[in-house]
């Protein structure tokens, strides 16, 4: 296996237990405060939104080995993606659902999944021999890029909500990552030009999504823990 696919591998496998680790720290750091206050929405939904990332970023990093495993022996793996996207999609929805007002915005992320599901089914893309389209990899950066917009505009309307800078990070590192992922598929419509270029930004564009996540998830980490020294 090349060397820039360890890497990427790297990043995934990292982020999947920087996220563990700050869900860890986050039982941690609650469990020191007083019992009305561990009970309290703020701290329960930040909580539940970090085992919602982790399972985003747990069942993808599944769907990648298991994919990669079928690739080496010369089997499809196409319909491996389409069942890992159904999956971790919904988590990162339940992860926007969490922190959003709008019950307009809640029902959208709704008909957002149903419509790739939707594709999946109607284009066979869960049968083994299927292959994907750059029709539906426009539609999945379309979808995840919508979804994060509603989350934003949620999000900016009420800037001194708890967690807000964390929430905010995360939403942009997946709007910039659906963005290049959408720029990568339009050029893959015109492979015999761009054929390489498409490929290597939207590889380097997971690469980086990966690392950058792990940083807030280690920059998060770091903070609880400055907060448990300070109440110490």
């Amino acid at each position: 296996m090349p060397l820039q696919y360890y890497i990427y591998f790297a990043g995934l496998i990292l982020s999947v237990i920087l996220a563990a680790l700050l869900l860890l720290e986050s039982n941690k750091s609650v469990s020191k405060l007083p019992e009305a206050w561990r009970k309290t929405r703020p701290f329960k939904k930040f909580r539940l939104s970090i085992w919602f990332l982790m399972s985003y970023l747990f069942v993808n990093l599944i769907s990648e080995l298991i994919a990669m495993y079928l690739a080496s022996n010369h089997m499809y793996n196409c319909f491996i993606y389409s069942i890992g996207q159904t999956i971790y999609f919904l988590f990162f929805l339940f992860f926007l659902y969490l922190y959003t007002n709008k019950s307009w915005k809640k029902f959208a992320y709704f008909i957002l999944y149903a419509t790739l599901v939707g594709h999946l089914v109607w284009g066979g893309y869960y049968h083994p021999r299927s292959i994907m389209s750059v029709e539906y990899s426009l539609l999945l950066n379309g979808v995840f890029f919508i979804s994060c917009l509603f989350h934003l505009t949620d999000l900016l309307m009420s800037p001194k909500s708890d967690h807000f800078k964390f929430q905010l990070k995360i939403n942009f590192i997946f709007l910039i990552y659906s963005l290049l992922g959408t720029i990568a598929a339009t050029h893959w419509m015109y492979a015999d030009i761009y054929a390489d270029f498409s490929f290597q930004l939207q590889f380097s564009n997971a690469v980086l999504f990966y690392y950058v996540i792990s940083l807030i998830l280690l920059l998060e980490i770091l903070k609880l823990r400055k907060k448990e020294v300070k109440n110490a």
